[in-house]
């Protein structure tokens, strides 16, 4: 019980982190590539010097697999923060969740023992397949409105990066050794290789970029930003230490729609989008999770 306690706090510590760095990408408006360089900076000059005191992973698996989500988050992150500067936190907090599924699928097509046990289990499958198909149904309803059906489409990039990011992110963990120290060194070595990425990219291609010159606003906007980063992300690696599915940590982590709809009604923000195609994939994907925990 403790253990899962554990992961569960983790997780929705780490969804907080995502709805509030989500609602200061829509209120605070600035050029998405320079914030998000200026973001990663910050995430890595504050954990630098942490990192230095704690004990490095040994296992090389452990680099290949932050390296290789670092490219991925770099054009999902644009994408994603992008959505939120010009549509809003809510609505794209609420479509993420479809990387729920897609996680299942790839995890579980990467573990043929998981779907065995799920094919033994002819309640659980139904229950499975249901889950998918009034996915499918509130995805497809999404298309009556204007704004959300933009915000998917925008975000189809997002949905396949983001399962292969909780996949390596998983694996990172898993052979990282002491959830801490791991958690403290992938923070600085994404944030490291992102900054590096961004750099590169503004120079090969800033028609694509933008300026990453700094001014006082997107300077504070950005370190805001990182402190919403880096406890989304320290969470959510601790969390999958303490789970057999990386599906499960990012459902809870999923509950940002939740969060940001609690904001928007305290500050009496109106939101126009489709709520319940919204709401309804991310009960969807708590479903599957619950389906498949037990």
């Amino acid at each position: 019980m403790s253990v899962v306690l554990t992961w569960v706090s983790l997780a929705l510590i780490s969804a907080v982190g995502t709805a509030a760095i989500a609602l200061v990408s829509e209120y605070q408006k600035h050029p998405t590539v320079a914030r998000l360089f200026w973001l990663r900076f910050w995430s890595f000059v504050a954990f630098l010097p942490i990192s230095l005191s704690v004990e490095w992973p040994q296992d090389p698996v452990f680099y290949a697999c932050i390296f290789s989500l670092s490219v991925l988050i770099c054009g999902s992150d644009a994408l994603y923060y992008g959505s939120a500067k010009d549509h809003g936190a809510g609505v794209t907090t609420r479509i993420e969740p479809l990387s729920v599924l897609m996680t299942f699928v790839i995890w579980v097509a990467i573990t043929p023992a998981q779907m065995a046990d799920y094919l033994f289990k002819p309640l659980i499958s139904c229950g499975i397949v249901l889950c998918f198909a009034m996915a499918g149904y509130f995805a497809l309803r999404l298309r009556r409105c204007e704004v959300s059906f933009s915000v998917m489409k925008k975000l189809m990039p997002v949905i396949f990066i983001m399962a292969f990011v909780s996949i390596l992110g998983k694996t990172a963990m898993d052979r990282g050794g002491d959830p801490w120290d791991a958690a403290i060194v992938y923070i600085v070595i994404q944030c490291g290789l992102m900054v590096f990425f961004y750099g590169s990219a503004s120079i090969i291609a800033p028609q694509f970029t933008g300026s990453l010159k700094p001014n006082k606003a997107i300077l504070g906007s950005a370190a805001l930003m990182a402190v919403f980063s880096v406890i989304h992300i320290a969470s959510k690696n601790m969390a999958y230490t303490f789970v057999s599915n990386p599906a499960y940590v990012t459902v809870l982590g999923l509950t940002a729609p939740l969060f940001v709809a609690g904001y928007y009604h305290l500050a009496g923000r109106v939101d126009n989008t489709d709520k319940i195609a919204g709401f309804g994939i991310v009960a969807c994907a708590l479903a599957l999770v619950v389906l498949t925990r037990f």
